[in-house]
């Protein structure tokens, strides 16, 4: 709990509530001004002094948060995912993925402000599937779309460059059957199975597990040095929190922009 505390509870920028600047409360009218007013009078860049301490923390917050989000979809948790997917959108406007947050700006505000209780439920978990039917086994909508996808290019071949919707849905229709055909052919021949999960040995993982932790605790990578530096740029950058130099009257004014468009748009029938 305390390595979680230490890794989450930072000061953050506050998303600022009106277009008045909080240093010296002039008004500039708009977010686009009112970034460029802090930009030019009030931007103070702080300099990192151990840039692997700085990127072992910021490595350690994702990797956790890929951990979570992991276990939701396995247990098909809906509502964590969707925490998850609100708490990244400042990450991936920051690291100037655009299309991830938008995407995940639109999931948080169609279940927060234009779908009504049962499609908002609806869409929060229809983003899993469970092809084995047992409990806690479930696993993201488009992995197992794009597990579909390479089973049919690596058995199905077209001759044609443009098949028609109805060859497609031919195809597509007998796929069922020919993974129970190819099931059975390799059992019949012991054959090994690849949709089978790897096992992994136990021991052999705890050591290698061992070895990496050894290392990286020798390195002091978790203790503060000052002046330590990586060689590479985009490591030490990468070092930094980046939602702390995210300009955040910037940001607001694209969700706001993104929500004013939402607000014309038609969504699912409520």
């Amino acid at each position: 709990m305390k390595v979680s505390e230490k890794l989450f509870q930072e000061n953050h920028t506050a998303i600022p509530e009106t277009t008045t600047c909080s240093v010296c409360k002039k008004e500039c009218g708009s977010y686009a001004g009112l970034s460029k007013h802090i930009n030019r009078l009030h931007a103070e860049l702080s300099e990192d002094v151990d840039s692997v301490e700085g990127y072992t923390r910021q490595l350690n917050k994702l990797l956790l948060i890929k951990r979570i989000m992991d276990v939701a979809i396995k247990y098909g948790d809906g509502a964590t995912l969707s925490l998850i997917m609100k708490f990244m959108i400042p990450y991936f406007k920051a690291s100037g993925h655009n299309k991830y947050a938008l995407a995940c700006f639109e999931h948080v505000a169609q279940t927060k402000f234009f779908l009504s209780p049962r499609m908002k439920e609806l869409v929060i978990h229809e983003c899993f599937v469970n092809n084995k039917g047992n409990a806690n086994s479930n696993m993201a909508m488009d992995l197992a779309i794009e597990h579909c996808n390479k089973f049919f290019k690596d058995n199905f071949t077209l001759k044609d460059s443009t098949p028609s919707q109805a060859v497609l849905n031919r195809l597509s229709f007998s796929q069922d059957t020919l993974e129970k055909v190819l099931a059975s052919f390799n059992s019949g021949f012991g054959l090994g199975d690849n949709v089978q999960s790897r096992s992994v040995d136990e021991g052999r993982y705890m050591s290698d597990l061992e070895k990496v932790v050894k290392y990286l605790a020798e390195n002091e990578v978790f203790c503060h040095i000052s002046g330590r530096r990586h060689q590479s740029a985009k490591l030490r950058k990468a070092s930094v929190n980046m939602v702390e130099l995210l300009d955040m009257a910037e940001f607001k004014a694209w969700m706001v922009d993104k929500y004013e468009t939402m607000e014309d748009q038609c969504f699912l029938p409520q």
